[in-house]
């Protein structure tokens, strides 16, 4: 489980038996990363932390959340694998690092 350092859920994961670590530990040892946090801070958590973890030649298990606030009809559509990402390899989603 990726957390932040200083999470309260920190010692409490470990506890339950979950491995413990950085966000950004957590994503270079992993093979499904979902990111369960508010909307406002996926972008901010996946540029700092879960980018760096993604190399060129694998193939990723993804998911998406997508959310839709109109006022007074709230959707939030989670979709889970299996649709893979890969880097320089073929997948359902064929992406490229930009310079």
């Amino acid at each position: 489980m990726g957390l932040y350092k200083g999470s309260p859920s920190w010692e409490k994961a470990r506890g339950e038996g979950l491995k413990v670590g950085t966000v950004e530990e957590m994503a270079h040892a992993a093979q499904v990363i979902m990111i369960l946090l508010p909307d406002q801070h996926h972008r901010q958590v996946y540029q700092d932390s879960i980018v760096k973890a993604l190399a060129p030649g694998k193939v990723y298990d993804i998911g998406f959340s997508v959310f839709e606030d109109r006022v007074s009809n709230r959707r939030h559509l989670v979709t889970l694998p299996p649709v893979t990402l890969g880097l320089g390899v073929d997948a359902d989603i064929k992406a490229v690092k930009l310079p």
